[in-house]
């Protein structure tokens, strides 16, 4: 519990730590890193993720694009120090970028970073803070996948095989063949490659299999083959479990599911296998294999076709529903106004920035940060009878109390975020929830104090959300 509290601290007061030289603090909205390998953008940055609701986000910039130049400058000629000034450079707010992906050899995109001050916290900031009020909706969840990923050892530039087709089968008329060969079909689709079955740039070969495990040692059983696992589903986008035990000792398993598929070149030096990926359950009980396929399909193609795993991928699942009105909060006074974004809910209500917000939903709303972070500690140990064993699970910060709230509480649960104890005010960042508020309204009222005037200002927030899936 120490632990965690000291990561909530960390979150509110991060921002101040990274702009001790600076009152202004920028952002482009991408992650990524240098890549070292030969077949995809090699010394150039490759992204490994865009944060959602940013300018790169609405500039197009994807998961995998090369950055071929920035500004006009090739990548591949700068130094890391080099493409992170460029990236950020001092007094410039707007940045022409070149990428390339398996679709455009290249396109030139216009970004725009966006900066605020160093105090200066935003509402999915505090969402992610303050996430126990609302596990359901924001949280961040961690697995590891036996996925084992494989490329040529040739050289070769994957941009060039924009087209497909499928290897063709004898049984391909059965259903579970068809089903996982339009997962796959799917998941192509989706990362813009086209279907050609005249004149394909490469071809799509599925492989797969369950059985009963013949290492299996009944003794076992009891003790960890019933284990399950929690992976998560993309189409869905949930988190659900899976009933794969450990693999660290085989013979503890009842069944055993391989699945895999391979890319063979047909454009260049036919035969070769340009990328595989392949991956072997143990399992305690059946699992089909077309439902295997539909659920982890999307998860394999994470590498393709940048590898950063040859085995065992780490995911990292980043969960988060909020109410966003476009406040941001001055970290050395919670309750004073920062800057309000743009056209934001917010801003069209009249709140301004310098307000000093005295109450949300007639929830006190006070100065002290760690006064809030010892309230949310007590309401965190207090409430937890209200909530949900069976959900428990642990999160990526290792915290292994998580759980939701039990339906059947949620008049208890409301009550509590009223406590003045608790200092509930920002838990209007999930009142859309009906644990936090029973009418279904989800209407905020800021009870607002500017130039020794006090006033109400109501503010129908936008709630925004997003799954952000990465490899840890």
């Amino acid at each position: 519990m120490k632990k965690f509290f000291s990561l909530i601290l960390t979150i509110l007061f991060v921002i101040p730590a990274f702009a001790q030289r600076n009152d202004i603090i920028c952002r482009l909205g991408i992650v990524y890193e240098i890549s070292k390998d030969v077949n995809w953008g090699f010394n150039k940055p490759v992204v490994l993720g865009v944060i959602p609701y940013t300018s790169a986000e609405l500039s197009g910039i994807r998961r995998n694009d090369i950055i071929e130049s920035i500004g006009g400058i090739p990548t591949d000629s700068l130094s890391p120090k080099q493409i992170r000034i460029l990236l950020n450079p001092v007094g410039g707010r707007t940045i022409k970028l070149t990428v390339s992906n398996l679709t455009l050899k290249s396109r030139e995109l216009l970004v725009r970073k966006e900066c605020k001050r160093r105090n200066s916290i935003s509402e999915s900031v505090l969402a992610s803070a303050f996430s126990f009020y609302s596990l359901e909706n924001t949280s961040v969840r961690s697995f590891v996948c036996p996925f084992k990923t494989q490329q040529t050892k040739d050289t070769v530039d994957f941009t060039v095989y924009r087209t497909y087709s499928f290897v063709s089968k004898e049984d391909t008329e059965a259903e579970v063949d068809k089903n996982i060969y339009g997962v796959l079909e799917k998941e192509l689709d989706r990362y813009g490659l086209e279907r050609n079955n005249e004149k394909p740039d490469m071809l799509v070969l599925a492989y797969y299999y369950s059985e009963e495990n013949p290492n299996y040692k009944e003794a076992y059983i009891e003790s960890e083959a019933r284990n399950t696992k929690y992976c998560f589903d993309y189409y869905r986008s949930r988190m659900d479990k899976f009933p794969f035990c450990s693999t660290a000792d085989s013979t503890n398993a009842l069944y055993i599911l391989k699945y895999g598929f391979r890319f063979i070149d047909q454009r260049i030096k036919p035969g070769r296998v340009l990328w595989e990926c392949e991956a072997k359950e143990y399992l305690s009980e059946p699992y089909p294999l077309d439902e295997y396929a539909r659920v982890f399909t999307p998860l394999m193609f994470r590498q393709y076709p940048y590898v950063r795993y040859k085995e065992n991928v780490p995911f990292k699942i980043s969960f988060k529903n909020y109410n966003y009105t476009g406040i941001h909060y001055d970290v050395k006074q919670m309750n004073r106004v920062m800057s309000v974004d743009e056209n934001s809910p917010a801003a069209i209500a009249g709140i301004k920035s310098n307000d000093i917000i005295k109450m949300i939903d007639q929830k006190e709303m006070i100065a002290s940060a760690n006064e809030y972070v010892s309230a949310y500690h007590a309401f965190i140990k207090e409430t937890m009878n209200y909530r949900d064993k069976s959900t428990m699970f642990t999160d990526a910060n290792g915290f292994d109390k998580c759980m939701f709230w039990d339906i059947n509480h949620y008049s208890e649960i409301t009550e509590a975020f009223s406590r003045p104890e608790y200092l509930g005010t920002f838990s209007y960042l999930y009142k859309f929830a009906p644990y936090v508020t029973s009418t279904g309204n989800n209407m905020c009222t800021f009870l607002v104090e500017r130039d020794g005037a006090a006033f109400e200002v109501n503010v129908r927030p936008i709630v925004r959300n997003h799954v952000m899936i990465e490899l840890k």
